[in-house]
């Protein structure tokens, strides 16, 4: 894994979906697409990162509210990949999804 020591620059920050990632999304779109609309959730809790929030970008009906909250991201660690994206640049990325609960624009 990238840390502090052998990625200074933050060349691997949050890194985006695999090719399988990706696939697996689109699998899962296509699972919502088949099952009875009363056992859907209502709503979908995203933890900040741009893999989950690319999840829910593919795979969630969009008339499902999507809200990124930081209490469900991974834990930030020594690993250049454990810190997220600016606010800002996920509010680019993914602008279906809501980031009232993202407090602050940089990573702490």
């Amino acid at each position: 894994p990238y840390s502090i020591k052998n990625d200074p620059d933050y060349n691997f920050v949050d890194p985006p979906l695999t090719d399988v990632g990706l696939e697996q999304a689109l699998g899962l779109m296509t699972r919502f697409g088949t099952m009875d609309p009363q056992l859907l959730p209502q709503i979908a809790f995203i933890s900040p990162m741009r893999c989950p929030l690319a999840t829910a970008h593919i795979s969630c009906p969009p008339w499902w509210p999507k809200v990124a909250f930081e209490a469900l991201r991974e834990r930030c660690g020594i690993h250049t990949c454990d810190k997220r994206l600016s606010k800002s640049k996920l509010k680019q990325l993914y602008k279906d999804i809501e980031y009232d609960f993202i407090y602050e624009d940089d990573d702490l």
